[in-house]
C-alpha cells in the first residue's frame, strides 16, 4: 500500500482552492472563543463596579461614571456577548461543515482517479477493502478533522494567546511563568503522535481486512450456502472483526492516557 507523504500539507493544498471560506471559518472561531473566554472579566468587572471601583475604560470609552448606568452597560455587554458567542459558532461550524464537505468531494475524486489510472497489477495486489477503506473510512476521517480537530486547535492557539496576553497585562512575570509549559506540551504532543501513529494505521489495516472480509462473503453468499460453510465464514468474520477491535483498543489505551 502506498504510504502519505506530508498528508497535512497536501490537505491545505486542497484547501487553496476555498481559502475565502477557510479563512473566514477559522475567524468566526477564533472570535467565538474570545467571547467563549469573556465571562470571567465580565464578572470582575461587575464586582469592581458594585465595589465602587470601575474600570476606568468604560468611563474613557463611553462616559459613564456612576455605578448603576456602569452595570447596566455591563449587563447590556454580557447580553451582546453570550449573542455573539451562539452567532460565531453557528457561523464557524457552517463554514467549517460545508468546506469539509468540498475538501472531501475533491479529495475522493482525486483519490478516485487516480485508482483508475493504475496499472491491473496493482489491482491484483491489492485487497479490494483495503482501497475501499481509504476511500471511504480515511477520507471520513478527514472530514472529522475538517469539522471538529481542527476547531479545536484554533481554539487552543487562542486559549494560549489571549491567556497568555491577559496574565502579561497585570503581571509580565506571572505571564512568562504561565506560559513557560507551552514548549514541554508542544513536545508531548509530537511524541504522542509518532507514538500513536502505528496505532492508527493497524487500525486502517484492521478495517481494510473486515471490509475486504464482509464484501466477499456477501458477493459470494450463493457459493457460502451451497456448501453450507455459513460457520466457517461466520468465524473468519469473527477473527478480522476481532482484529479491528483490538486494533482500536490499543488506541484507545494511548488516547485516554493523552486526553486528560
Amino acid at each position: 500500500m502506498l504510504q502519505p507523504k506530508r498528508p497535512m500539507l497536501r490537505l491545505f493544498r486542497y484547501l487553496q482552492a476555498y481559502k475565502v471560506q477557510f479563512w473566514t471559518a477559522t475567524t468566526n472561531s477564533i472570535i467565538n472563543k474570545i467571547f467563549d473566554l469573556m465571562p470571567p472579566f465580565l464578572t470582575a468587572w461587575i464586582i469592581d463596579t458594585v465595589s465602587g471601583q470601575p474600570p476606568a475604560w468604560i468611563g474613557r470609552w463611553t462616559g459613564l461614571n456612576d455605578s448603576w448606568s456602569t452595570i447596566i452597560f455591563l449587563i447590556l455587554l454580557t447580553v451582546v456577548i453570550f449573542l455573539g458567542e451562539s452567532v460565531f459558532e453557528w457561523l464557524y461550524q457552517r463554514g467549517f461543515m460545508r468546506l469539509a464537505q468540498r475538501v472531501q468531494h475533491d479529495v475522493r475524486m482525486d483519490s478516485y482517479h487516480q485508482l483508475q489510472a493504475r496499472e491491473l497489477a496493482f489491482f491484483e495486489e491489492q485487497r479490494t477493502g483495503n482501497l475501499m477503506a481509504i476511500l471511504n473510512d480515511d477520507i471520513n476521517q478527514m472530514e472529522r478533522f475538517l469539522n471538529f480537530s481542527f476547531k479545536e486547535i484554533v481554539h487552543l492557539f487562542t486559549l494560549f494567546i489571549f491567556a497568555g496576553w491577559s496574565l502579561c497585562a497585570v503581571s509580565l512575570e506571572l505571564g512568562l511563568i504561565g506560559m513557560a509549559p507551552i514548549p514541554f506540551i508542544i513536545l508531548v504532543s509530537v511524541y504522542y503522535q509518532r507514538l500513536i501513529s502505528p496505532s492508527y494505521k493497524d487500525i486502517r489495516q484492521a478495517v481494510g481486512e473486515l471490509g475486504n472480509r464482509l464484501e466477499n462473503n456477501i458477493s459470494g453468499i450463493l457459493v457460502i450456502k451451497s456448501f453450507t460453510a455459513e460457520r466457517f465464514e461466520a468465524e473468519r468474520v469473527r477473527r478480522n472483526s476481532e482484529q479491528y477491535r483490538d486494533a482500536n483498543f490499543k488506541a484507545i489505551r494511548w488516547s485516554s492516557l493523552y486526553e486528560p
